[in-house]
């Protein structure tokens, strides 16, 4: 049985993300998933696809594919779920007389190898 040759003639041309799409790609994110009409309401894909278009508008215009946002948004969660855990493990041991900035600095630092 022969194998079917994948067509890839709609494909997009790899593109490096920049420090200036992370911040409004995960501003996207955290609004849809706060939108109260839809909360969990809605299909994967349609999800995807309003993030697609927050993201877009926060941009002012993108030509970033939905599985582009899609895909960078798992890598970004991966990061801050670690800042997250790595922040309060450091929270619920804090030494007296740190502040909440100081472990905040120091957990950007400790995060920054994850």
């Amino acid at each position: 049985m022969a194998k079917k040759k994948r067509n890839y003639t709609h494909r997009q041309k790899r593109k490096n993300w920049v420090e200036r799409e992370k911040l409004p790609l995960a501003r996207a994110y955290v609004d849809v998933s706060k939108d109260k009409k839809r909360r969990n309401q809605q299909r994967s894909d349609a999800f995807c696809e309003r993030v697609l278009k927050h993201f877009n508008i926060q941009m002012g215009g993108s030509d970033r594919s939905r599985h582009q946002v899609n895909s960078k948004w798992k890598d970004l969660q991966k990061k801050c779920n670690a800042f997250n855990r790595i922040y309060n493990y450091k929270m619920s041991t804090v030494a007296s007389g740190r502040s909440e900035a100081d472990v905040l600095q120091s957990t950007k630092r400790v995060s920054e190898d994850y």
